[in-house]
């Protein structure tokens, strides 16, 4: 399992008011992963033990601590914006109700367990013991230490906001066609200065010229 301080790390990245998602978690567990859940909820610095901000919820603790029941939890999951798991089954819910999904993984071998869930990111740390099927670690976990709360943040920033990059190469691409249309208006602007100043020179000679027939009408005149 995920170590509980990194899912209350990432529950609260995910629910700083001041962060992109602003969101409310909920904690989907069996009744035997309870002490987990009380070690998540202990461990969140924006809703210490659910309190706080009250954005951080157990769901075994609902209904005086009987929890819900299996077809409620289908239900959640279905209405979630965004799912976090191991390889359990509200993975596998998620992927039938195509809820975006991120789910981690640590001795299981991903291909073992393929949902072909389009909105779906694998996190995993390549390992030289994994993945080694056990499901208890000889040593020390490394395989899920290795996965960080921001990691999991920029996975989901990657499923919830996929149009991020393609926002990005617009914005560069609108951009782009601002410079040239602002550099096209300076070229025009400097073309015409510079005809302006041809036809200065040009009238100027001309100018010289009447000038010249004004003062030898005049000298005419005198004489």
């Amino acid at each position: 399992c995920w170590p509980p301080e990194r899912f209350a790390r990432l529950a609260d990245l995910l629910i700083d008011r001041q962060g992109e998602f602003r969101a409310t978690v909920l904690i989907a567990s069996s009744p035997a992963e309870m002490p987990i859940v009380d070690a998540i909820l202990a461990a969140s610095m924006l809703c210490p033990n659910g309190g706080g901000v009250n954005k951080l919820h157990a769901l075994a603790k609902l209904n005086d601590g009987k929890g819900i029941s299996l077809g409620a939890l289908k239900e959640i999951i279905r209405c979630s914006t965004l799912v976090v798991c191991n390889d359990t089954g509200p993975r596998h819910f998620a992927a039938a109700f195509n809820v975006p999904t991120i789910a981690l993984f640590g001795p299981t071998d991903p291909r073992w367990a393929e949902t072909l869930h389009p909105n779906e990111r694998i996190l995993r740390v390549n390992v030289p013991c994994g993945p080694c099927q056990l499901k208890k670690c000889p040593i020390d976990h490394r395989c899920l230490r290795g996965l960080t709360p921001e990691m999991v943040l920029a996975a989901a920033a990657e499923l919830l906001v996929p149009d991020r990059g393609e926002l990005r190469a617009a914005l560069r691409r609108q951009h782009a066609r601002l410079h040239a249309a602002m550099r096209r208006s300076f070229d025009g602007a400097a073309q015409r200065c510079d005809r302006a100043a041809l036809r200065l020179q040009v009238s100027r000679p001309h100018a010289r010229l009447e000038q010249g027939a004004l003062r030898m009408i005049e000298l005419h005149r005198r004489l």
